[in-house]
């Protein structure tokens, strides 16, 4: 009886870690990233696009984690789908871990500048003309519901003067922030996490995601 109750111990404890080295293995796939501060001056093979992968925390439960991975190996995962090309083959894959849905959003409007939203100066009296608020349009995440894993393609204007000053790349992170923390607050485990993968050749905006998870650029390499 010792013998079994160890034995299954062991075969508990192996697919206990298979399924941990499994899940490690899908974030990582998920999340390669270029170290793009200056990517021109990288060396070609590490030049190729990544995916910087962001968290709505620091901490990664265990528990949260390997339920992660529990519904991407039997395709339940929901995963919301943010400017990203529907037929790019890094969708396709994703689609086969669960329901992916396309977010829909309208466009801010090119007419609104970086300085409209971080003016030098705000005119908190309104003495010379009262202050307008500029729209960034948002989906309606009541709608959308909750999902595990919120991906993001976000454009690189990388090395063009002004390039993190870009309202449409703040507008992409705003929605995938949101529809990260309205997905969490609607799961009803207090452990609930939803990971943020942000496709692009830049870095995530720090500004919104203090939490960056950064893996080498040789991983993809050899994958």
């Amino acid at each position: 009886m010792a013998f079994m109750v160890q034995k299954s111990y062991n075969h508990a404890f192996l697919s206990l870690f298979f399924l941990t080295s499994f899940a490690l293995m899908l974030i990582i796939y998920l999340s390669p990233v270029l170290l793009q501060d200056y990517p021109s001056r990288l060396h070609p093979k590490t030049r190729t696009t990544r995916i910087l992968a962001t968290n709505t925390s620091a901490k990664l439960p265990e528990s949260s984690t390997v339920k992660l991975f529990e519904k991407a190996s039997n395709g339940t995962l929901r995963i919301a789908l943010v400017n990203m090309d529907a037929d790019s083959d890094r969708v396709v894959h994703l689609s086969r871990l669960g329901r992916a849905v396309r977010v829909g959003f309208e466009r801010v409007s090119e007419s609104v500048k970086w300085s409209n939203l971080y003016p030098k100066w705000i005119d908190e009296e309104e003495t010379c003309r009262r202050q307008k608020c500029p729209k960034i349009p948002m989906p309606d995440f009541e709608d959308l519901g909750r999902f595990d894993v919120v991906v993001v393609g976000v454009p690189c204007r990388y090395p063009e003067e002004g390039w993190r000053r870009d309202v449409f790349r703040l507008q992409l992170h705003l929605i995938a922030a949101n529809l990260a923390v309205s997905g969490a607050s609607l799961e009803e485990e207090e452990e609930a996490e939803v990971k943020v993968v942000v496709v692009s050749e830049c870095r995530a905006m720090e500004e919104i995601f203090g939490w960056v998870l950064q893996v080498g650029a040789a991983f993809e390499e050899d994958r």
